[in-house]
């Protein structure tokens, strides 16, 4: 309809343009000549990103978050450390004292840091993070990706809100991806 009114210089045939510009839907309806057309945005696989994003959004901590959670104390040794890290296949473990309060998080590169000759005499504690990264069970699980990309970490502890020292679970970067493929496929699932 605008087309017609710029190319003729005038509105005059305005009104006869919408007419048959009515006409034309009424006639096809929502059909087109584009074979590939989707009907929505949503629809499109180039534009299924844009509402992928969201999804990590919508998902909460508490629902993929590991509640039975590896410590170990920070007067334990390195070796055990070490031991624990493999029998559990986890490359970080949450520090706790001896009243189970957390105080630190202790990884392969912090014991790696730390020579063969000394991991069997020196303690967690000499070789732990102290300054810890935290996440909530009530977070989306977007907010808590990105506090591990920011601080280039792989797991976070779970606190509570009202107490940073009661740890209550643990997530890890493998957690968000298994949530985010779960998701999507049934994202994927609904859309079919």
């Amino acid at each position: 309809m605008l087309m017609v009114s710029e190319m003729t210089g005038t509105y005059a045939l305005l009104a006869p343009s919408m007419v048959a510009t009515s006409i034309a839907y009424v006639t096809t309806g929502r059909n087109t000549i584009y074979k590939s057309q989707v009907r929505s945005k949503a629809d499109s696989p180039a534009h299924r990103s844009e509402y992928l994003v969201t999804i990590l959004k919508k998902l909460k901590v508490k629902d993929y978050m590991s509640k039975n959670v590896v410590t170990v104390e920070v007067n334990s040794l390195l070796s055990e450390a070490i031991e624990k890290m493999t029998s559990n296949k986890v490359g970080g473990l949450p520090v706790v004292d001896e009243a189970r309060n957390l105080v630190g998080m202790i990884t392969r590169s912090d014991i790696l840091r730390i020579p063969l000759e000394q991991r069997s005499k020196k303690t967690v504690g000499s070789a732990m993070s102290r300054s810890l990264v935290v996440t909530y069970p009530e977070e989306d699980l977007e907010t808590v990706f990105i506090k591990m990309l920011r601080n280039q970490i792989g797991r976070l502890p779970v606190v509570e809100p009202e107490n940073s020292k009661k740890l209550v679970g643990i997530i890890a970067r493998e957690d968000i991806m298994r949530a985010y493929k779960t998701e999507l496929v049934t994202f994927e699932q609904q859309e079919l």
